[in-house]
């Protein structure tokens, strides 16, 4: 057998048939591979006449919520309260019936007070940190709220007590305490008739 050639029936290595499959399907698989990434790459085209529509949803806006708490105001009781009284007229004894009247409900009244000046009007003055006690007085006396202030510079009497709300009599007060009587959560009740001296 000359050199260079095959003998009959058998075939060169690089020519079998098993190889040559392997190769085959590898390539197939590839281009598979291939295929499904440009695919995947692609957009589908929307068809004519079909429109796409995108809807967006927007959370309900919150409107933020508030808590409050009604304040209570607590008054301190009657004993804990001094009030001086001070007869701003010329009717007798007004003030000093108020005084008696106030301490039958429970208050630290102190000896009645004239004033240095007639006073054409109630008024019910509070040092600092006793206006719900002023207020408390005013409904007690059935006065209105204007009646209620805080206690002025200048003292419309003369005294050197020490004192937490001052009641100055004006003529309707001093009028409803020219007789004794006796003070309740409703108003005031006449009792007995006196007469004497102011304050």
């Amino acid at each position: 057998m000359t050199s260079g050639q095959h003998s009959p029936g058998r075939r060169p290595p690089g020519d079998q048939p098993g190889l040559a499959l392997g190769r085959g399907v590898l390539l197939l698989a590839v281009a598979i591979v291939v295929g499904i990434v440009l695919l995947r790459s692609v957009h589908t085209p929307t068809p004519p006449g079909v429109t796409t529509s995108t809807t967006s949803t927007t959370a309900p806006a919150t409107t933020p919520t508030t808590s409050s708490q009604a304040t209570r105001v607590t008054t301190r009781p009657p004993s804990k309260v001094t009030v001086l009284v001070a007869n701003g007229t010329s009717v007798p004894l007004g003030a000093t019936n108020l005084v008696n009247a106030l301490k039958g409900v429970g208050y630290a009244a102190l000896v009645p007070y004239n004033t240095n000046a007639p006073a054409t009007a109630s008024a019910i003055y509070y040092k600092a940190g006793y206006q719900p006690e002023a207020a408390a007085i005013a409904t007690l006396l059935s006065e209105p709220a204007g009646t209620v202030g805080a206690l002025p510079s200048t003292l419309p009497v003369t005294t050197t007590l020490s004192f937490d709300v001052m009641v100055v009599e004006g003529p309707k007060l001093a009028t409803r305490f020219a007789d004794p009587v006796s003070l309740g959560k409703s108003g005031t009740t006449s009792t007995t008739s006196t007469t004497s001296t102011t304050s």
